[in-house]
């Protein structure tokens, strides 16, 4: 949970540089290249639980911390109920 606000900050930046996203069409072949290429599968070791969540260092808390400008809370939560 302690790196939940870190994560809805980046989250929250993201959603604003939407206008500029870029479509790309890509082959099956390309991406699955692009899969293997740029994986991080044990790019911390084969005992690793967190992956890229090692990238957010405790600087990059405070980086995140400062960059708040109003005190505005977003759910995160998804209803899991499928039975539709």
């Amino acid at each position: 949970m302690k790196f939940l606000a870190p994560l809805l900050l980046i989250f929250c930046s993201q959603l604003r540089a939407q206008d500029s996203i870029t479509v790309y069409d890509v082959s099956n072949d390309d991406f699955d290249r692009m899969m293997t290429e740029y994986s991080n599968w044990g790019r911390w070791g084969d005992d690793d639980r967190l992956g890229t969540l090692n990238l957010i260092t405790p600087n990059k808390r405070v980086e995140a911390a400062r960059l708040v400008k109003e005190g505005i809370s977003i759910s995160l939560s998804r209803d899991m109920d499928n039975s539709e």
